[in-house]
């Protein structure tokens, strides 16, 4: 019996692989110190960390993906998920920046739907921006197809995940342990919202959108549609209605805030910044001599500035004082101002403690200097990557953060 002669052809997840796979090849010499750059052996990405030690770290982008999902239905351009990576290696750089060590390279989890090659190659634009930006490599990758599993907003589901690998280099370490009243906080600015507390900006909007005349009008849709086209009777029907459009709104499906509120939606994309490359510079980089003295740092993300201020000098016992040096950024300004237009009293939907307690407000890193010498040393650093920052505050010997008139106080560490 002959046998069946068949020609293979690369499935759309084999081609996403392929394209995720260039960057391995094209970020390899990223790292500005040539000891530490991937070599490929035998398609592995393989660092000599001698003589220091190399940890990993990991996360996400949060909920994120679905500003450009919404985006996407609209506009049916794929470039809607490039700025994906910027928020995810965001994430990821910070947390190894406040801690003085050194990013090598990440490695991607990409989830999605379906695999649409010209999305995945959307994705992979991104992370190769963002690799270049921070001078890390991409070192690998993995894609899922996983369907009804990843169902997203709009029919096409995306999540994005990554791991860094990072140098440890116990010199630079940045521990906090010199931590001392009246040392001086410089602050980076950050225009974006960055991941974290964009759940509470979804689920404000999805409100707004329920009690606007958009949201009743859709209500009262989808009532019509069942009497017409399902001939239930409305008595039964009213309470089973209620049941899934308050669904809705808690799960934010098919309620369209992102028709009504488009400026809101387009500066929620707003990418967000990577600060490893202004804390490499402060640093003289693995093996040059310091060139700024930071005593602490803290990357600025969910909780804000009391949640993250505290955790950056709890351990000493001393607090922080922190003025409100940047504008917030556009989206939170845009959110607060469609909050208090609806009730008279301003703090009923979210007051301004609140939003100091879920976003950055303007600022994406606090480090801590001894003084006004090493603070000006920073700030030209940080102006030299086209990043503002300026003395924001300083260290005080009371367990407290003070920030925008507001105050949050810690216990004794445990």
């Amino acid at each position: 019996m002959a046998g069946i002669e068949k020609l293979l052809v690369a499935d759309k997840k084999g081609e996403a692989s392929f394209i995720l796979g260039n960057l391995l090849a094209s970020t390899a010499d990223n790292f500005p110190e040539p000891q530490f750059r991937v070599h490929r052996v035998n398609n592995k990405s393989i660092i000599n960390p001698h003589p220091f030690k190399i940890y990993t770290n990991a996360d996400g982008g949060g909920t994120k993906p679905e500003i450009a999902e919404r985006l996407f239905t609209e506009s049916q351009d794929p470039d809607e998920f490039r700025t994906l990576a910027a928020d995810v290696c965001a994430m990821i750089d910070g947390d190894t920046a406040r801690d003085g060590s050194f990013l090598l390279g990440i490695t991607d989890i990409l989830d999605v739907s379906t695999a649409d090659t010209d999305i995945i190659r959307a994705v992979a634009i991104g992370l190769k921006e963002q690799a270049e930006i921070g001078n890390f490599a991409i070192l690998n990758g993995e894609t899922a197809e996983l369907g009804y599993r990843a169902p997203g907003y709009g029919g096409f589901g995306i999540n994005l995940n990554a791991v860094g690998l990072n140098l440890y280099v116990p010199e630079k370490e940045i521990t906090g342990k010199n931590l001392q009243p009246g040392q001086l906080v410089v602050a980076l600015r950050e225009e974006s919202v960055r991941s974290n507390g964009l759940s509470t900006i979804r689920s404000l909007l999805q409100f707004f959108y329920a009690i606007s005349p958009e949201g009743q009008k859709a209500r009262e849709d989808a009532f019509k549609n069942l009497v017409e086209n399902k001939e239930m009777v409305v008595e039964w029907m009213k309470p089973v209605m209620k049941h899934f459009f308050i669904t809705d709104i808690v799960n934010g499906e098919r309620l369209k805030w992102h028709e009504k509120y488009p400026e809101i939606t387009q500066q929620l994309k707003m990418p967000s910044r990577l600060y490893g490359p202004i804390i490499y510079d402060a640093q003289g980089g693995i093996f040059g001599e310091k060139e700024v003295n930071i005593i602490a740092a803290a990357h600025i993300t969910g909780g804000g500035i009391p949640l993250k201020g505290i955790r950056m000098v709890q351990e000493s016992g001393f607090g922080l004082t922190i003025d409100h040096v940047f504008p917030d950024p556009e989206a939170v300004t845009s959110i607060l101002e469609l909050a208090h237009s609806l009730h008279s009293d301003k703090d009923l939907i979210i007051s301004d403690m609140q939003a100091c307690e879920k976003w950055n407000m303007g600022v994406g890193f606090l480090i801590v200097v001894p003084n006004e010498v090493e603070a000006k040393k920073l700030i030209d650093i940080a102006g030299n990557h086209n990043c503002e920052a300026a003395i924001a505050g300083e260290v005080i010997d009371e367990p407290v953060v003070k920030f925008r008139g507001h105050t949050w106080r810690y216990g004794e560490v445990a």
